[in-house]
């Protein structure tokens, strides 16, 4: 082996392991899609689109679809607003602070993400912790029904991303030229204006990078709408997909839902990428993930 095949040698073992792990399941899952139901249970074969023409015709299933993926931008974008002043805090700290907040960070990665939903139906419940705080303080006058709800919803999958999103813009940030931020300084910028001018445009594609995390763990949960959403969670793609395949046993509609949700995802987020670089940060953001 010549030095200049064994690199790809190295990457014999990666690619079979990404084409096992996920290449072959979505085909697999894309082939259910185009089959006839009778084929699944060994009928005959052939292919047919009528599992997406069920799920285009169904007024149902295309407000689901729509929910998902307006509250995947919903959370990416609040997600945004919450993680970024983390992120920069997180950034300019230092020593023993820098310490305490990424164990802080680190923290709800240590517990299992079942654990997690039970404690906040204890919080969100209407006699819990948040309802006590919000009367106490005078928002709210009585209790409100926060678990099964679609306000209880989000702020759990909110408390998910944040975590995830303040870690990416703090590692976009870590790469932020100091001698920039000197220079903006000599020439007369203030706190303000340095923030404006440099630190925000060189932290887009963080931003990006973490809303783009924040959306996709929000349009793929399945067992924060199941136990926090009710009736409005139950309606998320992914639910559905659940049902159709562990309580129907209809595997193919739940494969051309799990298609379904995966065009619309990445149609979404390639949408979302350009928007984003035809603004003035276009230029930054294409630099850090092509054209």
């Amino acid at each position: 082996m010549t030095a200049q095949g064994r690199p790809l040698l190295y990457l014999i073992a990666p690619l079979l392991a990404v084409g096992t792990l996920f290449f072959a399941p979505l085909a697999t899952m894309l082939r259910y899609s185009v089959q006839p139901a009778a084929s699944a249970a060994g009928g005959s074969g052939g292919l047919t689109l009528e599992h997406y023409a069920r799920f285009f015709s169904d007024p149902f299933y295309l407000s689901s679809l729509a929910l998902t993926i307006a509250t995947g931008v919903l959370v990416a974008l609040v997600a945004v607003a919450m993680s970024y002043p983390l992120a920069y805090l997180f950034w300019r700290s230092g020593g023993h602070a820098r310490a305490w907040l990424m164990v802080l960070l680190l923290s709800p990665f240590y517990v299992n993400i079942v654990v997690k939903v039970f404690g906040w139906m204890v919080l969100l419940a209407r006699f819990g912790l948040v309802n006590r705080a919000l009367v106490g303080l005078g928002i709210l006058k009585a209790p409100a029904e926060l678990l099964d709800s679609y306000v209880g919803l989000l702020i759990v999958l909110i408390h998910r991303c944040v975590p995830f999103m303040v870690l990416v813009i703090a590692g976009s940030m870590e790469h932020i030229d100091t001698t920039l931020l000197e220079s903006a300084r000599v020439c007369g910028s203030g706190a303000a204006g340095v923030f404006r001018r440099v630190i925000l445009p060189l932290s887009i594609p963080g931003v990006l990078a973490g809303g783009i995390l924040a959306f996709s763990l929000t349009v793929a949960a399945f067992v924060i709408p199941l136990l926090v959403g009710g009736a409005t969670g139950r309606r998320f793609v992914s639910v559905l997909m659940y049902q159709s395949v562990s309580v129907t046993q209809n595997w193919n509609l739940g494969a051309a839902m799990g298609a379904i949700l995966l065009i619309a995802s990445v149609a979404t987020i390639s949408a979302a990428s350009r928007t984003l670089k035809g603004s003035r940060f276009g230029t930054i953001i294409s630099e850090n993930f092509g054209r």
